[in-house]
């Protein structure tokens, strides 16, 4: 999972918003933002967990207002990011639908780096439930997405850290 010294690096990126106000980064920053305090939340304390979930709520309305001036661009993030939130929230079946509903907005706008990222955050969502058949189908599309999208690493770092789920995949496929 993400570090701490994330939520750090984006603290310091934050006191300087301002140099970066109008650009593609600024937008991207809600983003990434609440996913890495979403995925350090389950490993927080109970005081952790509550500062956790108000910066992201503040992240969720800034990208609802995105979302709304320009759903191409912003609504699969506002999805995967509300996603998220229900999973650490414990609430799996609405959480399961809007992982759905980003990787479609994602993969119908062309952002393949996000329908890869949203399938593998996916299938890291059914794994945790232990539905490893569900989480197999999710972490397959995520490797053939980072393949599509020119990240040869990240399709290492998933056949390392998910060999049992793309078992098959890696069986027929040469390296990237």
């Amino acid at each position: 999972f993400p570090s701490h010294d994330k939520v750090e690096q984006i603290a310091i990126i934050e006191t300087r918003l301002e140099s970066i106000d109008g650009t593609l980064i600024k937008t991207l920053l809600y983003f990434y933002d609440a996913l890495i305090r979403l995925a350090l939340y389950p490993h927080l304390g109970k005081s952790e967990q509550r500062q956790a979930l108000i910066k992201v709520k503040t992240d969720i309305k800034l990208l609802t207002k995105l979302a709304k001036s320009a759903p191409m661009n912003y609504q699969h993030k506002l999805l995967l990011v509300e996603a998220e939130k229900l999973r650490v929230l414990g609430k799996p079946i609405q959480a399961g639908e809007l992982y759905d509903r980003a990787i479609a907005g994602a993969k119908e706008n062309d952002y393949t780096q996000e329908e890869a990222l949203a399938n593998e955050l996916a299938a890291k969502f059914y794994l945790e439930l232990g539905r490893e058949k569900i989480a197999q189908v999710y972490m397959v599309e995520a490797y053939y997405s980072y393949i599509r999208w020119g990240a040869p690493t990240k399709v290492n770092d998933l056949a390392t850290r998910y060999p049992q789920l793309l078992a098959a995949v890696l069986q027929n496929a040469p390296a990237p």
